[in-house]
């Protein structure tokens, strides 16, 4: 695993996306009426929120693709990740598996009892499961094309990252979810001011950054991976108990 081309990758999105918001500013800036300039920004806040969420999703497929590349075994993973690996073995469980992709045993003839079959013949392959590959479908993340602070939680949870990590921006999230919604569906039709659009780029911009931060930090780090007891829970040799 290459980290310093996944930064550059994910620095080169967050730097166009930038750059097209400052066009936008630099646009803003030839416009002489100021009633003009304030609705104006209501388009921008609607980019802003656009560029928050695709690079939001960008980053999290990015490192959901890096570890389907490092060749990680599900055993050797953390558990949110070995779970997002047995997407199709749960589906399997509870919807069917009449293609015997996961399920090869016999069902019982009595329908009620599929559910709970597919339960055993689980725990039977289990091993042969966890010693699969890691790999993670794309549709592990979803921004449901209406990032918010509650939005963002699941993801990270379902990948495995500390869900609280990013919650000094929820409120800045659904804020800014909120106001390109209600300009989308012209529930809002008031201006936006220069302090308010300036209070939220600041935001976005600060939000996109620690994104790629804590990225790269759990790739670099490989806390995707899972500690052992044994290792979790060994003495350093200076500390460990002596015989007497």
């Amino acid at each position: 695993m290459n980290i310093n081309h996944i930064w550059a990758e994910l620095e080169a999105d967050l730097e166009w996306r930038q750059l097209e918001l400052r066009t936008l500013a630099n646009t803003l800036g030839s416009i002489k009426d100021r009633d003009e300039q304030d609705r104006f920004r209501r388009a921008m806040v609607v980019m802003l929120y656009a560029h928050v969420e695709g690079y939001c999703k960008l980053a999290l497929l990015t490192y959901v693709k890096a570890l389907n590349r490092c060749g990680l075994s599900c055993s050797d993973a953390i558990d949110p990740v070995a779970a997002a690996s047995f997407a199709d073995v749960f589906h399997a469980i509870t919807f069917g598996d009449r293609k015997g992709r996961v399920f090869t045993t016999v069902l019982p003839a009595d329908e009620k009892l599929w559910v709970v079959a597919r339960q055993h013949d689980f725990m039977g392959k289990l091993s042969s499961l966890l010693a699969r590959t890691v790999k993670l479908s794309d549709a592990v993340v979803n921004t449901e094309d209406n990032l918010s602070a509650d939005v963002l939680r699941r993801n990270l949870f379902r990948l495995g990252f500390a869900v609280n990590q990013f919650d000094h921006f929820g409120v800045i999230l659904d804020e800014l979810r909120n106001r390109r919604n209600n300009i989308a569906h012209g529930s809002d039709s008031s201006v936006v001011r220069a302090v308010d659009y300036e209070r939220l780029r600041q935001a976005a911009f600060g939000f996109m950054d620690e994104v790629t931060l804590a990225i790269i930090d759990t790739l670099e780090n490989e806390r995707y991976k899972k500690i052992s007891m044994l290792a979790a829970t060994a003495l350093p040799v200076a500390d460990a108990p002596r015989l007497t």
